[in-house]
């Protein structure tokens, strides 16, 4: 299960660990209700929210806080009164996209404009990208933290996450330091990189810290991505939830729901169906070769083979 865990350490400096999601359940005024704490004299409050699917609040159902920048924007405002620092989590993304959406992106860094100090963002499960923007650490992505899945869908990817501790004065962010890791599922522990994989992960890091800056790249791959997702995963699923004569009505129903609502779905769906409908613009060759080796594929051969089951059943 992915998981979250906020330190604040009771030294003299004031440093906050992250690691995994956070997205605190309840009715929906008590999903959007802050987490406020004080620690060193500090008040620090937490704001939480969620894309959309099945797990989203309301007046009557518990869930999650739903990402609505407006909403998200007077919570911002609202808490400059009690807070020194405010820090979001948002669970939102396309899961195994190592960088932010344009959608995610624009989010982020204009939420920088109304008091937040720092940004995390989950879901993906991959380890992504992050920068500072107007003095803002964001993240978009710290992968999983512990997250146990069944062996045909294992992929080395889902056992691979990163802490972040950010630094922190009574202003604003200071420093952050990343300490990546490996899920060991057989010992339910956590186990540090050894140095080649470490500097692998070192190098990896930078290259899409680079591209996150690099606004033509990065739409570039995204555009990349949003094909591909579409042609083997969108396409035959959506298929397969119209017409597969195994699934029950309301199953297929709920599959679709999910597809038309989940923010990130729609992002990649609608995407890809622009450049169906208008084509594909050329993509130079360096942003092809930056893909291939950005996009570490979760597909493995039994993924294939059912992929291909999927789409005659």
């Amino acid at each position: 299960m992915n998981h979250f865990n906020v330190i604040v350490d009771q030294k003299e400096d004031l440093n906050i660990l992250f690691a995994g999601d956070l997205c605190p359940m309840g009715q929906i005024e008590q999903a959007s209700t802050p987490l406020r704490v004080k620690k060193n004299g500090v008040r620090i409050t937490f704001l939480a929210f969620c894309e959309n699917a099945f797990n989203i609040a309301s007046a009557d159902q518990p869930g999650c806080a739903p990402i609505n920048q407006e909403e998200i924007i007077r919570s911002l405002q609202n808490e400059q009164q009690h807070a020194d620092l405010i820090i979001i989590s948002l669970h939102a993304g396309p899961e195994y996209f190592p960088l932010p959406t344009p959608r995610i992106k624009s989010l982020c860094r204009n939420l920088t404009n109304y008091g937040v100090s720092a940004i995390i963002c989950h879901h993906s499960h991959i380890i992504a990208s992050y920068e500072v923007y107007n003095s803002v650490p964001i993240f978009y992505g710290l992968g999983n933290f512990l997250f146990d899945i069944s062996n045909f869908k294992s992929s080395e990817l889902n056992y691979k996450g990163v802490m972040v501790k950010i630094g922190f004065n009574k202003k604003k962010a200071l420093n952050y330091e990343l300490k990546p890791f490996i899920f060991d599922k057989a010992k339910t522990s956590l186990v540090d990189l050894n140095k080649t994989e470490n500097s692998e992960f070192i190098a990896r890091m930078h290259q899409l810290c680079e591209v996150t800056e690099n606004a033509h790249l990065l739409n570039m791959i995204w555009l990349l991505y949003s094909s591909e997702k579409y042609k083997y995963y969108y396409a035959p699923n959506l298929r397969r939830y119209r017409s597969s004569l195994f699934l029950s009505k309301e199953t297929k129903n709920k599959k679709l729901w999910h597809f038309r609502k989940h923010e990130s779905h729609v992002e990649v769906i609608e995407e890809a169906l622009y450049q169906l409908v208008y084509g594909m613009p050329e993509i130079e060759p360096e942003a092809r070769i930056l893909y291939e080796n950005l996009m570490i594929s979760d597909v493995t051969f039994l993924t294939k083979i059912k992929r291909i089951v999927k789409f005659f059943v």
